[in-house]
């Protein structure tokens, strides 16, 4: 059936004009023009469109202040056309945007590669929201910035309100040989330099005996130049090769470094000579960015945590005020914590509780709190030592979790768990800190999605498994054909694949319309009579937009749904003859008259079916999980673009980078019946085991009261945490009938 098409243009010799420049621009970017496209069964003047938007102040301020609606209320749409702001806009985009972009703004307009395909002018290309994804991606970053920025997660960590310091992200380093060293552990040689390739320094394969002769006296000569050369030979070869140069086969290497850097110490510290105190700078950077890169070895981490003289110059490093060096430092206790003895008022605790308050580094907080973790794994005697400033610690560290940075707030957490589960005490102080609002800051992280974070001492230590869907759920085939699968799994043949023809709304044809016949009509005695055009018209109506099947296929798959008599004997789809007791529930065909057919009374709605939102997606589905999985997996981007929420009628017009913070606005604001399905992982793995922890501590319950129903709603939410949120019930009754218990014995000593 042809639609009537209104042609209301008034084609004047501007008109004519404007299109025709039109036309010849959009040839020469490659482009095709839609010169009279077709909105609301009314063509669209384009020369009218444009003339509005840029009266309105041109496209950017129109799609600012949200006035497509009222750009389309000049061309008067029928009220049925509900969508004519995302089309217009579109529109818009596909056809006038570089028009105006070159005439209006004089900017080169380069076009989108959607536009030089055969679906340029397709409804949903560069539509509504999605153009912002295509506007950057003409903009493509220098090759030598990709493999810096590509090692770095761009996360901001803290609002800037926040009552504690400030975290930046991390600056590159000015080491002289490579910035690129210190982010990742050894694999290859990088110069930093580019255009110095004459630099004085030796690759690994040409090290030899003879260089490595000559590098201790270089380093104690008193001409820089010498000092320089060997600094950037041990810097290169402890990164490429550090198996050259081991400290425990050469441990006057190490003592010259060290010495050399304690001369320098002294010279930062103390010298006001500006030159001279930047040179020596220098050098403390060549010499820990050399023991950054040892450390990754495990004979030259016990090296150094059996030197006095090597935990001394990092102190000293680390109470300087310049804090280029910091993560230096850092990266080497990280690496030798495992060999650590602390002793009693440990210069290293201390400088790591100092980092934690003042340091804004984001790499360096996030070291300190690793350090501080393992320290008091590594042996009972570090913990004991660890203890006593645990608890000042532990007030900065909660501040942590309410960071947009899902590393820093793993790390937290685990801390946290750490201290709590060896130490009473700590978990008591935790439990009081802050009035209690810390425990609800964890019981939200227990629906955290896990995106990159990955606990080093946490891990699931229950013996319930989490619970699994049921099968039936998840099938797309009939019961018993999934069931005939799993005993006959490469029987193919046998059974054929039908799909479940209740989500028919998902299904390609025919399949959906077999799905939506059997869903709309019903069998019923001979008096019930049913137009056979009729039904074409409602099918048509449903899903014509979407491909729908012809008059001939329609009649075809509805001889399938049900059996069809035609001049008094029934046949299948076939054209099989029907037993006879099956004749009784048949429908017969006179004409295009079809008897024994009724309509079902949701003949108008598609019951209880739930339509996707996502602009340009007419799915629909009878299931939230359906739904909520469709929209999660086909809408939302795998990988870091600037993506918008396509959702209908949403407020939120920022660009979200991360996929997991799209998906996280979409699951809060657009499907409140969301059902989290993953297992527990990552930060909720921590905040569930930390929870858990601390629920066992007697006085724990009155602080988890405000927000025991949150958790018992959780265990619906997402339910791989109910074996988590059990635990804690059950220690919350545990210790209540301990309480009832001494209650009970103090009252009536005698018992």
């Amino acid at each position: 059936m042809s639609k009537i098409v209104t042609d209301v243009i008034e084609r004047t010799d501007d008109y004519v004009c404007f299109i025709e420049e039109l036309k010849a621009f959009h040839i020469r970017k490659g482009t095709t023009l839609l010169s009279e496209p077709v909105l609301g069964g009314k063509k669209i003047d384009l020369h009218k469109l444009y003339g509005e938007v840029v009266a309105a102040g041109g496209f950017d301020q129109v799609t600012k202040k949200r006035s497509w609606k009222q750009i389309g209320a000049v061309f008067e749409f029928p009220a049925t056309c509900t969508n004519s702001a995302y089309i217009l806009k579109g529109l818009y985009i596909r056809n006038l945007l570089g028009w105006e972009e070159e005439q209006i703004w004089c900017k080169e307009w380069v076009p989108p590669e959607e536009l030089k395909g055969p679906e340029a002018h397709k409804a949903s290309t560069l539509a509504g929201k999605t153009y912002k994804k295509c506007k950057h991606r003409n903009h493509q970053h220098h090759p030598q910035y990709q493999s810096i920025t590509s090692a770095i997660h761009e996360t901001p960590i803290l609002p800037n309100q926040s009552p504690f310091n400030l975290i930046t992200t991390d600056e590159v380093h000015q080491c002289e040989i490579s910035e690129l060293h210190h982010r990742t552990q050894p694999f290859e040689h990088v110069h930093s330099i580019e255009s110095d390739a004459s630099r004085d320094c030796v690759t690994g394969n040409e090290f030899d005996e003879s260089t490595k002769r000559r590098m201790i006296p270089a380093l104690q000569s008193p001409n820089a130049s010498d000092v320089e050369w060997a600094l950037n030979n041990i810097v290169t070869i402890s990164y490429e090769c550090p198996q050259k140069l081991l400290l425990n086969e050469n441990p006057a290497l190490l003592e010259a470094l060290l010495t050399k850097a304690d001369t320098c110490l002294q010279n930062t510290l103390f010298n006001t000579d500006t030159p001279d105190k930047k040179n020596a700078h220098t050098i403390i950077l060549k010499i820990l960015h050399t023991f950054r890169n040892f450390s990754f070895i495990e004979s030259n981490t016990r090296v150094f945590a059996a030197s006095a003289g090597f935990k001394q110059m990092l102190i000293k490093c680390l109470v300087m005020t310049n804090s280029s060096h910091y993560s230096h430092c850092i990266d080497i206790l990280e690496n030798m914590t495992p060999f650590v003895e602390l002793g009693p008022f440990d210069s290293i605790i201390g400088c790591l509780n100092s980092l934690l308050t003042n340091a804004t580094e984001r790499s360096v907080i996030l070291g300190s709190v690793r350090v501080l973790t393992m320290l008091s794994s590594s042996s009972a005697s570090n913990l004991h030592y660890l203890l006593p400033t645990s608890t000042a610690v532990a007030n900065r560290i909660t501040q942590f979790l309410i960071a947009n940075d899902e590393e820093l707030i793993g790390v937290s957490l685990e801390y946290l768990y750490q201290y709590s589960r060896q130490s009473v005490s700590f978990g008591q102080h935790l439990l009081s800190l802050h009035g209690g609002a810390d425990i609800a800051v964890m019981v939200s992280l227990l629906m955290a999605p896990c995106k990159y974070f990955r606990p080093t001492l946490v891990h699931t230590s229950l013996h319930d498994s989490p619970p699994q869907r049921s099968n039936s759920g998840d099938s797309i085939f009939f019961p018993h054909q999934h069931q005939h699968q799993q005993q006959h799994p490469h029987n193919h043949g046998s059974v054929p694949c039908v799909p479940n023809l209740s989500s028919y709304q998902q299904l390609d044809e025919p399949y959906r319309c077999l799905g939506w016949l059997k869903d709309k009509f019903e069998l019923s005695n001979a008096c019930s009579e049913l137009s056979l055009d009729d039904m074409y018209l409602l099918y048509e109506m449903r899903f014509g937009h979407e491909k729908a099947l012809r008059m001939k296929e329609f009649y075809t798959v509805l001889r399938i749904a049900f059996p069809i008599a035609n001049n008094g004997s029934f046949v299948d789809a076939v054209g099989s003859p029907v037993q006879q007791q099956q004749q009784q529930k048949g429908a017969i065909l006179e004409g295009t008259t079809i008897h024994g057919l009724q309509v079902k009374m949701c003949i108008l709605q598609d019951g209880s079916e739930l339509m996707c939102q996502w602009t340009n997606c007419s799915e629909s589905f009878n299931d939230e999980q359906l739904l909520q999985t469709h929209v999660l997996h086909d809408h939302i981007p795998t990988h870091e673009v600037d993506s918008n929420c396509m959702w209908m009628d949403c407020d939120e017009d920022n660009a979200f980078r991360d996929p997991g913070e799209l998906t996280v606005h979409v699951r809060d604001s657009h499907l409140p019946g969301y059902i989290d399905t993953s297992e527990v992982q990552g930060v909720a793995l921590v905040a569930a085991q930390l929870l858990k922890t601390l629920s066992r501590n007697p006085n724990s319950h009155v602080c988890f009261m405000p927000y025991e129903q949150e958790l018992v709603m959780m265990t619906s939410k997402r339910p791989a945490l109910t074996p988590y949120i059990q635990t804690m019930f059950s220690n919350f009754r545990i210790a209540s009938s301990s309480s009832s218990s001494s209650s009970s014995s103090s009252i009536n000593p005698n018992l």
